[in-house]
């Protein structure tokens, strides 16, 4: 359960891999348990890994002594009619009835438009997390399935888990949660106000695509966009089309504002072991200010100035990527994390000398921060 609602603690590992087709899973496993270290302890945070579902499917593969991708075709895709969904890149690449994709963050071509292709680049070792190629009218199958199940693919019991509140996301916005594999809300801030209506979706881009999934079950509305290209991110396109102003009236936000005199609780010294080292944080002119020692180290540029965006979660720019940072409080209210996608640092008192850890290489490849309805 920490694997599917990502509270395992585990690093996010992103990158493409030259081997393509089954049997990727298992050595990429062997991989993460040498060599990647856990970022926080198992079950103290939500923080999006893709690496958790990669495991979870090698679970799977070891329960059921097959590859994923087969019964992932059996179990899933076929009841669902997905019949246009795979992963397997050689039928992707001889239908030839498919988008090309467009990036402007290939690694060594940074800036400049590159095509991306069915055998640009290989995902197998992803596939529980990412990697497959599908179609609008499926994945709209797929958000069909979301909203009202389907027994033959997932029990009653197991969908109502699925799409129901496990874990708080801690971004700092009263009503943003998270199931097994999808975000779900029970509010949606629209550009015209906040309206209550319980959505559950997901969205996700690879280089030169993204998809993005948008359910409100109680209402049997739903909204499937596909682009190829990253960094796009339709949220007009989706207002318009969920149209929710002809279900629900508007209300006032239940978030609260941002209050600066919270800063001072938050500033100190935040550090992790094996990842980055210290994020040293303090209030200058009521705004709260990072200094991260790892990134100076290897002249790696970032504002220092943060950006606020809700109580206690907050925009770092580096690198010309925007980050998300997020402060965890504990029991008692007192800050002990911050927590970001590729770094978790814990709160120490009485810091040495700056602590200097490796820079992961995601940092430097990183999506950027998305924005959610």
């Amino acid at each position: 359960r920490q694997l599917l609602n990502h509270t395992a603690g585990i690093y996010d590992f992103v990158l493409h891999d030259p081997y393509d087709g089954d049997g990727q899973i298992e050595p990429f496993i062997n991989y993460v348990q040498a060599e990647l270290p856990l970022l926080a302890p198992p079950g103290r945070m939500f923080n999006y890994s893709n690496t958790n579902y990669v495991l979870a499917g090698r679970v799977l593969e070891v329960c059921t002594g097959d590859y994923y991708r087969p019964y992932i075709d059996r179990s899933v895709l076929g009841p669902l009619g997905m019949t246009r969904t795979t992963f397997d890149t050689e039928t992707v690449a001889s239908d030839d009835n498919y988008a090309m994709g467009i990036t402007t963050v290939w690694p060594g071509a940074e800036g400049t438009d590159t095509v991306i292709d069915a055998e640009t680049y290989a995902a197998s070792h992803l596939w529980p997390g990412m990697g497959s190629w599908s179609s609008v009218r499926d994945i709209g199958r797929l958000a069909e399935f979301w909203m009202a199940g389907d027994d033959t693919v997932l029990s009653d019991a197991l969908h109502a888990e699925m799409v129901a509140a496990q874990v708080s996301r801690e971004t700092g916005e009263a009503d943003v949660d998270y199931g097994y594999g999808l975000d779900v809300r029970t509010g949606v801030n629209l550009s015209d106000g906040h309206y209550p209506a319980r959505m559950v979706s997901h969205g996700g881009q690879l280089w030169g695509y993204g998809t993005f999934v948008y359910t409100l079950p109680d209402l049997g509305v739903g909204v499937v966009v596909m682009i190829n290209r990253e960094y796009l991110f339709p949220m007009r396109t989706v207002e318009a089309a969920l149209d929710l102003g002809s279900f629900v009236e508007p209300t006032e936000s239940p978030t609260p504002p941002v209050d600066p005199a919270t800063f001072a609780e938050l500033a100190g010294t935040y550090t992790h072991d094996v990842v980055m080292g210290d994020f040293i944080f303090s209030v200058v002119d009521d705004n709260l200010e990072v200094s991260i020692p790892s990134l100076d180290a290897d002249g790696v540029p970032y504002t220092p100035r943060l950006t606020a965006v809700h109580p206690d979660n907050f925009k770092l720019e580096s690198n010309g990527q925007v980050y998300d940072l997020t402060f965890i409080r504990d029991a008692e209210g007192k800050p002990e994390y911050v927590r970001g996608r590729w770094y978790v640092g814990k709160r120490v008192e009485g810091a040495l000398a700056p602590q200097v850890r490796p820079v992961p290489e995601a940092w430097f490849q990183a999506w950027p921060s998305r924005p959610g309805l």
